[in-house]
């Protein structure tokens, strides 16, 4: 097997230690070690015997999730949906999302395809880039110290932050359709709302594919490729739910999951929804989970992140139309 070790600083080939035949194999067999790709790394296996070191990864850790409680020192302060471990692990299967702590100063960076660019910014990790390459999450009170450095700034998307009570109870006129929508999913529906639970995993992503697949035709490639690799984010994150913190709720109708939506405590007074999807052919559905999701997240927070909109100008509508209390801008960075 090829695995990190313990500390996620190398790759390393292992046997497994409970092969009867592991203590008498000597060597190790011919392989192409240059071109490994991430997602043929395994994770760090205890019981295993280790043969080799295939690459040291240079002072670098690789993502895991042993790492959060050292993510959470440093990031739980921070406003910005995308300076959280959860919003970062979630996509480790299909990026391979390195760190390393400079000058006290949590550096993140991620590997994809021929690219290696900052994915928590810092001027003191900027020496790691080649030209070219970006620093992205670039908070406002950030830019000045970049520039500073000779970096150029470019505006990226929006995070979107509304009051919790506001989408908990819908009142007043600029809620007056999505409170409707809400209403009539309540009076035609015989529905469940309860707490995610794992054994809902599956049922789940066939939601998400399903969803997917009605889509996939309405929309252009960018979103096509988004909605693809976030199977892998959605997947990631319910099967470590419990370890990242996470509060899942779904809807059942006719003993069937019709809508998920998962979220989780960003700092002392905000909730960030990390995902949601419901079936679109059920009207009000999704107006309902939201607000009732923030009725939970409403006992103890007062503010809901949405994250951005990706860009998609579509996307940027439908969270413009629940009111937001104030938007975040990030930026870009480009050495």
């Amino acid at each position: 097997m090829v695995t990190y070790n313990k500390e996620y600083e190398n790759i390393v080939l292992v046997l497994d230690a409970k092969c009867p035949y592991a203590k008498v194999i000597t060597g190790h067999p011919e392989f192409n070690y240059t071109s490994l790709p991430h997602s043929f790394v395994m994770p760090y296996q205890p019981d295993t015997i280790k043969i080799t070191t295939i690459k040291n990864l240079g002072g670098f850790k690789t993502l895991a999730l042993e790492h959060k409680p050292l993510f959470d020192k440093y990031l739980n302060n921070s406003e910005y949906s995308a300076r959280s471990f959860v919003n970062i692990y979630i996509w480790s299967d299909l990026f391979n999302i390195l760190w390393k702590i400079i000058d006290n100063n949590l550096c993140v960076f991620y590997e994809y395809k021929n690219e290696f660019n900052m994915l928590i910014s810092s001027p003191k990790g900027m020496h790691l880039l080649k030209p070219g390459g970006r620093i992205e999450n670039i908070a406002e009170k950030e830019i000045k110290a970049f520039e500073g450095a000779g970096i150029k700034i470019h505006k990226n998307t929006d995070e979107y932050i509304y009051l919790a009570k506001d989408i908990a109870e819908l009142k007043g006129n600029r809620f007056s359709s999505q409170r409707a929508a809400k209403n009539n999913f309540i009076k035609n529906n015989k529905f469940i709302y309860r707490p995610f639970v794992i054994s809902d995993i599956d049922e789940c992503l066939n939601l998400y594919s399903s969803w997917a697949k009605r889509k996939m035709g309405t929309h252009d490639s960018v979103y096509h490729q988004l909605i693809a690799d976030s199977f892998s984010a959605h997947k990631k994150a319910m099967l470590d739910y419990e370890e990242l913190g996470l509060t899942g709720r779904v809807v059942d109708i006719d003993e069937k999951i019709r809508a998920y939506t998962f979220a989780f405590e960003m700092n002392t007074d905000t909730y960030c929804v990390v995902f949601e999807t419901a079936d679109t052919t059920i009207k009000g559905l999704s107006q309902f989970i939201f607000s009732h999701l923030a009725q939970d997240i409403a006992k103890e927070a007062k503010y809901i992140n949405t994250m951005d909109d990706s860009g998609l100008a579509n996307l940027k509508k439908a969270k413009l139309s629940w009111h937001p209390h104030r938007t975040l801008t990030s930026y870009i960075g480009t050495v």
